[in-house]
């Protein structure tokens, strides 16, 4: 008797790319309240924090990592909010990196004002959405 055959590669990568574009998360980044408030009442149209001039992107974090973020990068006590990004709004590519906390958005660029959907506080982000579906609605 022989074993059935496994699926073809191609019938795989397609049920990814399928589920791929189904669902998209959002982008969470880290600012201090009177960085964000500068560039607010500057009216930029596209936000960049000081470490991408050298490190060449913005640091971002999915939903679950935030508050973590917020906790190993910044002192404890700093006044920040949280922007969320939405990501087909970028006019730059965002890459995952793979990190010791997990996989981590990179944003290649400065993120443009129409791709920050809100301004949130820390104790927000346990209630934020985490994924959003291209129809509209969030999870």
């Amino acid at each position: 008797m022989t074993a059935p055959a496994e699926p073809a590669p191609t019938t795989i990568v397609r049920m990814r790319e399928r589920s791929t574009i189904s669902w998209v998360r959002w982008l969470f980044h880290i600012v201090t309240s009177a960085a964000w408030n500068v560039f607010h009442a500057e009216g930029g149209d596209h936000y960049a924090p000081p470490s991408m001039a050298h490190e060449g992107f913005v640091h971002a974090s999915y939903r679950d990592k935030v508050v973590e973020s917020a906790r190993l990068y910044f002192p404890a006590g700093a006044d920040l909010v949280v922007l969320r990004i939405d990501p087909r709004k970028l006019e730059i590519g965002v890459e995952e990196a793979a990190t010791p906390r997990g996989p981590m958005p990179h944003i290649r660029g400065p993120i443009p004002r129409a791709a920050v959907c809100a301004v949130l506080s820390l104790a927000d982000i346990p209630r934020e959405p985490d994924h959003l579906d291209p129809r509209g609605s969030t999870t």
